[in-house]
């Protein structure tokens, strides 16, 4: 799997870096409340919490990267789920949520226990009842109250985004609905900004702001691929075990898929299948050819597919060996760091355009 090596550091930095910021465009008037105002508020709120939460390293660690990333996120997809299922209610000023325990489970299916008492970290707590009474805990109850003390309005913008800012999404847009609710992408739910992944540029500030200190680089990459080659850009925000951001580039013509440039936090990486000529033609140039392109030529080789051709396949060129029957065992990743590596990209590319003509 790409970075599976990711630290749960690297894994919730992805997110810190994509909660979107509040739109300074977003105002009462385009909120059909009539407390515009406080919704409003408790939307800054939400905003407030998710960068708490996800800069909370400390609180969700617990030694195992893909585990500790499991606690963020259900963490988070808890109050997706209380939102979705629950009614609003209101005593004095105060707003909290009133949610039936069946249809809470029905819509989150995990283990309630643990994401619940994470968000007790964050000012949040709950009354339990079971028949009219109250009663000591979640497992007994079957209905619960959720309250928070820390944000006054949350649950009113809360309850306002999933009556009013619900997106049907599809494998069109980059996002499930909960991917664009990590993000609190405010701009494509209130102010109607496409998510369609042909409509989003693969510069835009949020993608580029994830490649951190090696923005530069990945603009300049993407740049110079969009004014050479003539490729279009879909951009897939990845939310599970190593979220990242995937750049996946097609034909204009005939709309084939050709590559990913994949955006983990800080990190930029070229992932490209090449053609055996491709391959071919690198062999001839191993003698100029070091570095990390160097290594990547190397690994390649049997990788034991299910083709079970007894490395009939096989071929060797120049001390290069590359499969002819399968094009995952020539798959490259190329991690971009420097300006050398922007320019063995491209090259890669080049070669491969020749080949395969994208025109």
């Amino acid at each position: 799997m790409l970075f599976h090596d990711q630290t749960f550091e690297e894994r919730i930095r992805f997110f810190q870096l994509n909660v979107c910021d509040f739109p300074e465009e977003l105002t009462c008037g385009q909120i059909d409340h009539q407390e515009p105002k406080l919704v409003l508020e408790g939307l800054k709120e939400l905003d407030e919490l998710f960068h708490e939460v996800y800069s909370s390293v400390q609180l969700f660690d617990n030694g195992d990267p893909l585990e500790s990333l499991h606690n963020v996120c259900n963490t988070i997809m808890f109050l997706y789920s209380a939102g979705y299922v629950g009614d609003l209610c209101q005593e004095g000023n105060n707003y909290f949520l009133n949610i039936d325990k069946k249809e809470f489970k029905s819509h989150y299916k995990l283990s309630m226990n643990k994401p619940a008492d994470n968000l007790s970290r964050f000012g949040f707590y709950y009354e339990y009842y079971k028949d009219g009474k109250e009663t000591k805990s979640l497992n007994r109850c079957s209905t619960f109250y959720l309250f928070c003390d820390s944000y006054h309005n949350i649950f009113l913008a809360l309850s306002y985004i999933m009556k009013n800012g619900f997106l049907n999404v599809t494998a069109k847009d980059y996002a499930r609905m909960q991917g664009i609710f990590y993000k609190l992408d405010y701009r494509s739910i209130f102010l109607k900004e496409s998510t369609k992944r042909e409509d989003i540029s693969p510069l835009r500030m949020d993608i580029l702001n994830t490649a951190c200190s090696r923005k530069a680089y990945l603009k300049s990459l993407v740049q110079s691929i969009l004014e050479r080659f003539p490729l279009c850009a879909r951009p897939k925000f990845h939310e599970y075990y190593t979220p990242h951001w995937i750049l996946q580039f097609y034909t204009k013509q005939t709309n084939k898929f050709v590559f990913n440039i994949n955006v983990p936090a800080d990190t930029i990486c070229l992932e490209i299948r090449l053609s055996t000529e491709t391959v071919e033609k690198l062999a001839e140039k191993m003698e100029v050819i070091n570095g990390q392109l160097e290594q990547e030529l190397k690994r390649f080789g049997c990788i034991g597919c299910n083709n079970h051709c007894e490395q009939e396949n096989l071929r060797e060129k120049n001390g290069v060996q590359y499969c002819i029957g399968y094009a995952e065992a020539r798959l490259l990743t190329l991690y971009v760091t420097s300006e050398e590596d922007i320019k063995s990209a491209l090259m890669l590319l080049e070669m491969e355009q020749e080949v395969l003509d994208w025109e």
